[in-house]
């Protein structure tokens, strides 16, 4: 066998090797692309699944929690306990379903995409300003597009300016602050 023979041969062995790692790429891409794909699909279901079933847990837990307090308040604790145990245990059931409970921190900074104003309370203190004072109601944020499915409900500080500190009250909690992003 000559030379020229075992070049050509080694060389159209080189170009099928080329070849096959082309194909196996291009294979591999596809698989990839496939797999991103089914996962995407899965996420897609599993929201049209659970969403409304999220809704419902939503709605329960309000309802527990807000009769939980009702009831406190009234002096029926042992009630109260069991009605927040189920409200705990609807708070689990929705963090299965990939929502995360919403609870900002008093002195947290007031944010219009994670946060609803429902009051406000009047300061004197500039650096209070536009901070939360209490969680009125718990938000839920989705993990999987970490974005909030419902903002939370908090009061904030409002700086108190001259005309609301010439008042005996201030400005009334239901009414919102202007400036508040």
């Amino acid at each position: 066998m000559a030379w020229a023979e075992v070049t050509a041969r080694l060389a159209a062995i080189e170009a099928a090797v080329t070849g096959f790692q082309d194909r196996s790429a291009h294979r591999e891409s596809v698989i990839d692309r496939l797999h991103e794909e089914r996962v995407e699909h899965r996420a897609g279901i599993r929201r049209t699944i659970l969403d409304p079933v999220a809704t419902d847990l939503i709605r329960l837990f309000d309802g527990l929690a807000g009769e939980a307090l009702r009831l406190a308040a009234l002096g029926e604790a042992r009630l109260a306990e069991l009605l927040a145990s189920f409200a705990d245990d609807a708070e689990l059931a929705l963090e299965r379903c990939g929502l995360d409970a919403l609870r900002p921190a008093p002195g947290e900074t007031f944010q219009k995409s994670l946060h609803v104003l429902a009051g406000s309370e009047p300061t004197d203190e500039p650096a209070a300003h536009n901070t939360i004072v209490a969680v009125v109601e718990p938000g839920f944020v989705d993990r999987d597009r970490d974005r909030p499915r419902r903002p939370a409900k908090v009061k904030v500080y409002r700086l108190r300016t001259p005309s609301s500190a010439a008042t005996a009250d201030g400005p009334s909690a239901g009414t919102p602050a202007t400036d508040v992003p």
